[in-house]
């Protein structure tokens, strides 16, 4: 199957879920001055509530990148065992919580702990459908040269290993930092300290991601195939990093941004970011999809 038809069976796939993409579950987040220093009970359930989406959030990335290099090398990819593996790493962050936070998740800012589980399941699918997106995005153009294959082939491959690192790293910041501050009865500007390091120690590792990307994909050529710089890209991935802290600790620090509409990264609210705001080739000026014509 050529690259942009298997490609775009599989965004039609991931993004079945972002069509119905839902607000996160809990209400309105506390600001961080008032967040925190929770009883013991809680504070556990708070990590445990952190950790299960952030490890949803990397399986899913995980089990996605594995598909598409496998591909992309001229392989296969078992999608029916990768579709299998996304859904049990939804179940399993689900099970964890359910076990373990019973009413604890009250005390924490969702009103039960079904909120809870129903933001992480967001959370995680929202991951999916920003990653796939951004991450693999120009494989949907068919008038990539065949002769260029290998060099995409290349930025592709480092683009994707950067990705992961990055999340990684982010999301053991973010909830390192926000498990803390869970736990510990802090004034407001400890409690920003802690959130500046965390931010630092992200931006550092994006910093040397950017540098690595450049090393196997040079910059022309990197916009040649994104439309856009690494720095670019890698700011998005970490934005999207960010997204944990607001659906799985009901703070007001660490937000993802609003969706950009024509960033070729699909965000909540939109159902497809085809890397610009003009309408008639499939997704709308408004990122939404538009109806083929009759």
């Amino acid at each position: 199957m050529p690259r942009s038809m298997w490609l775009s069976a599989l965004m039609a796939a991931t993004l079945m879920g972002g069509i119905a993409q839902r607000a996160l579950a809990h209400r309105a987040p506390t600001p961080l001055a008032l967040w925190g220093g929770f009883d013991s009970a809680a504070a556990h359930c708070q990590r445990i509530i952190g950790r299960a989406a952030a490890r949803c959030g990397s399986t899913v990335w995980a089990a996605r990148n594995a598909c598409v290099a496998a591909q992309v090398a001229g392989g296969t990819c078992d999608q029916a065992r990768t579709d299998s593996t996304i859904q049990q790493a939804h179940q399993d962050a689900l099970d964890v919580v359910d076990r373990y936070c019973a009413d604890a998740a009250v005390d924490l800012g969702f009103t039960l702990t079904l909120e809870a589980e129903t933001d992480i399941d967001t959370f995680c699918q929202q991951v999916d459908a920003a990653l796939v997106s951004g991450v693999f995005g120009p494989l949907l153009d068919a008038n990539l040269a065949s002769a260029a294959s290998d060099q995409a082939a290349s930025c592709l491959d480092a683009t994707a290993a950067a990705t992961t690192q990055l999340l990684r790293v982010a999301f053991r910041s973010r909830t390192q930092a926000l498990d803390r501050i869970a736990r510990a009865q802090l004034l407001p500007s400890q409690k920003l300290a802690i959130i500046a390091r965390s931010t630092a120690t992200i931006e550092h590792v994006r910093q040397a991601m950017l540098q690595r990307v450049a090393g196997h994909c040079p910059n022309d050529r990197f916009g040649a195939l994104y439309g856009r710089g690494a720095d670019d890209i890698l700011t998005l991935i970490a934005q999207r990093a960010d997204c944990l802290g607001g659906a799985a600790y009901v703070q007001g620090a660490v937000l993802c941004p609003p969706a950009v509409c024509g960033n070729a990264m699909v965000e909540p609210s939109e159902q497809c970011d085809d890397g610009n705001t003009v309408g008639g080739d499939g997704c709308d000026a408004t990122c939404h999809l538009e109806t083929p014509a009759p």
